[in-house]
This record gives structure tokens, sequence and C-alpha cells, in this order.
């Protein structure tokens, strides 16, 4: 992943580099059927940043949606996705906000293998170990999150189409409560 370094100046991974890190990008909503991500795939490409065209980005963002709901998680308790992953009530909490993701994604018209989803979202929690996801280290450093584009997004269409997301309304008001935006 592109890290910032300054103004302009981004470095690369070894894994993005190496080309086992992709970046994906289409078009949605009024955007759809553009050309603006295509161009933007081809400069990434050139730059060495392994980039793809989704005609159907809308999937790629709900599960990277349900995979990211350890990070709310990891920031409530401010644990390690490691020390999360190794409790059965952290993993019935991650659980738990990655179904309702599921349920929100399919008022969209985003129909996503629940198994599948879950079974990859295990693997990567499994394999990341003692790591603090980015939000974490934003709430731990007093910095700004990405809380209401993430998790307060999938609570906000959840409550819109009438879908139940008590464990994301429970997580955001303890982040809340901790002042976290």
């Amino acid at each position: 992943m592109p890290r910032c370094r300054g103004p302009g100046r981004i470095s690369v991974s070894g894994a993005t580099a190496a080309g086992e890190s992709f970046t994906y990008l289409g078009e949605m909503g009024e955007a759809r059927g553009g050309a603006r991500a295509a161009g933007v795939v081809a400069a990434l490409s050139a730059a060495g940043i392994p980039s793809a065209y989704l005609p159907q980005v809308g999937e790629e963002i709900w599960r990277k949606l349900a995979l990211a709901v350890m990070s709310p998680v990891s920031s409530v308790l401010r644990l390690t996705v490691g020390q999360v992953w190794a409790s059965d009530e952290g993993r019935s909490l991650v659980r738990r906000m990655f179904d309702e993701v599921v349920a929100v994604a399919l008022t969209q018209q985003v129909r996503l293998d629940p198994e599948r989803a879950w079974a990859h979202a295990s693997q990567v929690f499994e394999g990341t170990g003692e790591h603090y996801t980015s939000m974490c280290a934003d709430v731990m450093n007093g910095r700004r999150t990405e809380l209401s584009s993430m998790a307060g997004a999938v609570h906000r269409i959840g409550r819109e189409q009438g879908v139940p997301v008590p464990t994301h309304g429970v997580v955001l008001e303890m982040l809340g409560a901790l002042g976290v935006r």
C-alpha cells in the first residue's frame, strides 16, 4: 500500500511493488460509464502500482467493508487484530458486524457469498497477527478516523433500508463515547 512521505511523495510496499497487492477501481452512480477510472488504472499501472478496472466495483467495495469490520472492533478494544481474533467474544463480535455488512450490501444490489467472504476474512485476520488496524492506531493517537465512511455508512444505509444493524450501532456508540469520529 502506498504511504505518504510528504507532499507529492509516496513509497510503495514491497508486496505492492512485487505485484502481490492490487488496487481496484471502477465507477458507480452518476460516474458509471465514464472513462476516468480506466485512466487512473492506466496511470497507476504505468507507475508500477498493480491496478485493475472493475465494471462492478461495488462488489469489491462491499467485500472490503465486510473485511474492515475488524477496524472499529479493534479500535473500541484498543487491541491488535491477533488479540481480538484470539478470543471467542472478539471473533463473535467481528462476525456479527460482518453479517450486518452482508445484509446491508444486499439492499444495494450487491450479493456477497457470505461463507466465501467470511473464509477470506478469517484467513486475513489469522494472518495479520499482532498488528493494530490503521483506525485503531488513529484512535490511540487522537487522529480523525474513517469511521463515518465505513461502519458509519453501513449503519446509516442499514437503518434507511430497514435492515437491523444493532452491533454496528453499539460499536459506533462506544467509539462516540470515546470521542471518535
